[in-house]
């Protein structure tokens, strides 16, 4: 499953937006001095529940079992969110975990149509 090219790319993808905003810098930028809400330690969490969901999906036998995982891995998620403020996920990194999780779901042959959300339903970012 993680070396499925368009998870991987997600995930790349989701890791380096979040630690771009971390870095940027810009002395022009009108929040000039705004200091984010989560830190690199807050990035490597939330990376490591990704790759924890990965594998454990990966030994998932069922639908019902796979979406215990998603709910699991998106609450830790929003946990986590909450912990930095709710700054942690933006548009496109909700994107990128959506990305993720739904085709985790489709390389295992769980999901319904092609255009369902499964972190829908628990996501709060």
């Amino acid at each position: 499953m993680v070396d499925n090219e368009e998870i991987k790319s997600s995930v790349k993808n989701l890791e380096d937006s979040m630690i771009d905003y971390l870095d940027y810098e810009d002395e022009d930028d009108e929040n000039d001095g705004y200091t984010p809400s989560y830190n690199h330690d807050d990035v490597k969490t939330a990376m490591n529940y990704i790759h924890e969901f990965l594998e454990k999906i990966e030994k998932a036998e069922n639908r019902d079992e796979a979406l215990e995982l998603v709910e699991e891995y998106i609450t830790k998620l929003n946990e986590l969110n909450e912990k930095c403020d709710y700054e942690i996920f933006e548009t496109d990194q909700r994107e990128f975990i959506g990305e993720i999780f739904n085709e985790a779901m489709n390389l295992k042959g769980f999901s319904s149509p092609e255009d369902e959300d499964v972190t829908e339903e628990w996501r709060e970012f």
